[in-house]
């Protein structure tokens, strides 16, 4: 199958273009439109959907630390969970520091755990089918979340990649074939790099099925061969470095989380 692929940072996700003539119809429809009709398909509204690459999503943070057990791993290095301070925005208000015109929003973020600790790669499964229910795509976000904060805790440094794949998405031009050929569509997100600081809410939030839903399908959109009426079929891309982490599509409720947490083994990076 061929495929149509997009290698993105995580600024470039949050900013997609206006998709093309071709598909632009049906990302009106599916998108657009969709997140008018029925909040419940991003588990969230559109106005907090548009405003995740921004302030994140720290109910998602709140909810992985309170459902999820964090992995045991080795401590190989020192990190501390630190707070950074903004004016613009946070998870917290210090208004004391707000009325002495000091930055007063205040977001936790985790410091590389030092040179010396290993770097770990993690490639999560993002999104799901028509049929998944945002709250069990948030559970990708969930343990994704739990995973990274306790390994850059334990000294490790993540890299993280979000992606996002999709058999028979579109039905590419064939001069052979009067209905064209099946293309699918991946997009690779990277969402943070090994040396940069941990901020768990922004991690949660392009995880999210508001992410997906909006900003991933306008991204899917963003191509000259035309869309599938079904926008094609989720398909679990494997990573193609044999020693990434990486967590599968079947990450979906709190009882498949929990397992694949507890069956990554940090020694050997492999899942």
């Amino acid at each position: 199958m061929h495929w149509h692929t997009q290698d993105l940072t995580l600024l470039e996700f949050w900013n997609p273009p206006t998709p093309p003539t071709v598909n632009r119809g049906r990302w009106r429809r599916d998108t657009l439109e969709r997140f008018e009709r029925r909040a419940s398909w991003g588990g969230m509204s559109k106005a907090d959907t548009l405003t995740l690459p921004q302030r994140g999503w720290p109910a998602g943070v709140d909810a992985a630390l309170r459902l999820i057990e964090a992995p045991d791993v080795a401590t190989v290095g020192a990190a501390r969970l630190q707070r950074r301070w903004s004016h613009d925005d946070g998870e917290t208000l210090d208004v004391a520091r707000f009325y002495d015109g000091l930055p007063c929003w205040r977001s936790p973020h985790r410091a590389p755990g030092g040179s010396g600790g290993r770097i770990l790669t993690l490639v999560c499964h993002a999104g799901g089918n028509c049929d998944l229910k945002a709250d069990q795509i948030a559970w990708k976000a969930y343990a994704a979340v739990r995973y990274v904060d306790a390994m850059e805790a334990a000294g490790y440094r993540v890299a993280v990649d979000a992606s996002f794949a999709a058999r028979k998405a579109y039905r590419a031009p064939d001069p052979e074939h009067g209905m064209g050929r099946w293309c699918g569509w991946h997009c690779l997100v990277h969402v943070k790099e090994p040396d940069a600081p941990v901020d768990l809410s922004q991690l949660a939030a392009v995880l999210s099925a508001a992410a997906f839903r909006w900003y991933g399908f306008t991204w899917e959109a963003c191509c000259e061969w035309p869309l599938d009426s079904g926008r094609g079929v989720d398909y679990d891309k494997r990573p193609d470095d044999p020693v990434a982490v990486y967590m599968p599509a079947r990450v979906a409720d709190r009882q498949s989380a929990q397992r694949w947490l507890a069956s990554v083994n940090a020694e050997d990076g492999r899942a």
